[in-house]
């Protein structure tokens, strides 16, 4: 009895440890989603090479948060926004949170709320969620 006790405690645990886990996409996999949306959506490319927004910031730009990988700029229609990718779940949220802005997995979509088409893309495409009062939205 105490042995199926000790057994059910830990089939429990091994559930929920797995239900837990972050997933987290590539670069290649979310411009994928994305373009299967709306096949307007193009990479831009920086001007020079190096010359491209960077996790660090520069010439007086904002850093991005804690675990930033990479930024890709990316046109939509008329639009551009940031794609800016994320070692973990945990820090998109974070950085979202603090900007205000929308994330998906690993990813946080920035210079996109307050653009009706752009939230929309970002919604639609991704199921991607805004974080209010410490709310997902």
């Amino acid at each position: 009895m105490v042995f199926m006790g000790k057994s059910f405690v830990l089939l429990l645990f091994i559930l929920f440890s797995c239900t837990d886990k972050e997933e987290i996409i590539g670069r290649l996999q979310l411009f994928e989603q994305g373009t299967s949306y709306d096949d307007s959506v193009k990479l831009v490319l920086a001007d020079e090479l190096g010359k491209g927004p960077i996790c660090e910031g520069r010439d007086g730009e904002l850093p991005y948060g804690e675990g930033c990988l990479k930024i890709s700029v990316v046109k939509v229609g008329l639009l551009e926004l940031r794609c800016i990718e994320f070692n973990s779940v945990k820090n998109a949220k974070k950085e979202a949170r603090r900007l205000n802005e929308y994330f998906y997995k690993n990813w946080v979509f920035d210079e996109v709320n307050g653009e009706p088409p752009l939230e929309s893309f970002v919604k639609n495409a991704f199921g991607a969620r805004l974080i209010k009062n410490n709310e997902e939205i």
